[in-house]
């Protein structure tokens, strides 16, 4: 453990690259899915033809994929990211196409009588989402979503192909730096299990909070 002792700096940097990712992307997928599932659920055809496409394309779509076409497409669209905000945008781009599904399944579970109670006293469509059918389908999908951001910390970690300095990668250059493999990537796994159910708590706990009495 002395060797991980030793380089403990660099592989901290490395942590705080794959929170940046995780989190940040995250945060992107949400508001992604967000339009999406609403574009799912619309009663306009053509949006519900495009949140479906986007969907697909989604899930069927490995990472890796996502972020080489990020890093090499993007140059060619004008586009001059970092290889850090490639990986952000490849991310984010990605969880949306699952956290619209797990959104679209929290609509689903408000009952069809608040959307007609909410049309009889006159609201819009986009009122209804934003008053009462969102704030329930956030705190109903907080489980699906929690087990997105939990993936995600291990997703982010196809960002090394592309040489951002996540954890994982920065231990594989100093095993290979070392000819010391084990101490590094048992570093990672304990991150992730650390991670992982700190996450699992306090979604549990959040969810348990913000739980909807039926």
């Amino acid at each position: 453990m002395q060797i991980v002792l030793d380089n403990l700096p660099r592989l901290l940097r490395g942590l705080g690259v794959t929170l940046q990712l995780t989190i940040g992307g995250f945060l992107m997928g949400l508001v992604i899915g967000i339009v999406i599932a609403v574009f799912r659920v619309s009663p306009v055809r053509p949006l519900r033809i495009v949140g479906a496409a986007y969907v697909s394309t989604m899930v069927n779509s490995p990472l890796i994929f996502l972020v080489f076409l990020a890093y090499y497409g993007g140059p060619k669209l004008g586009a001059l990211l970092t290889n850090f905000q490639c990986a952000l945008v490849a991310v984010g781009l990605y969880l949306g196409g699952y956290m619209s599904e797990a959104l679209r399944s929290g609509f689903n579970s408000v009952s069809n009588g608040q959307a007609e109670a909410a049309r009889a006293i006159g609201l819009t469509f986009g009122q209804t989402l934003r008053h009462v059918i969102l704030p329930q389908a956030l705190r109903s999908s907080i489980g699906p979503l929690a087990v997105l951001l939990n993936a995600n910390y291990r997703n982010v970690a196809v960002a090394g192909i592309i040489g951002v300095a996540e954890v994982v990668k920065a231990g594989s250059d100093l095993s290979d730096e070392t000819a010391k493999q084990y101490p590094f990537f048992v570093f990672s796994f304990l991150v992730f299990m650390v991670l992982g159910f700190t996450t699992a708590a306090l979604a549990g706990w959040l969810d348990q909070r913000v739980a909807i009495k039926r």
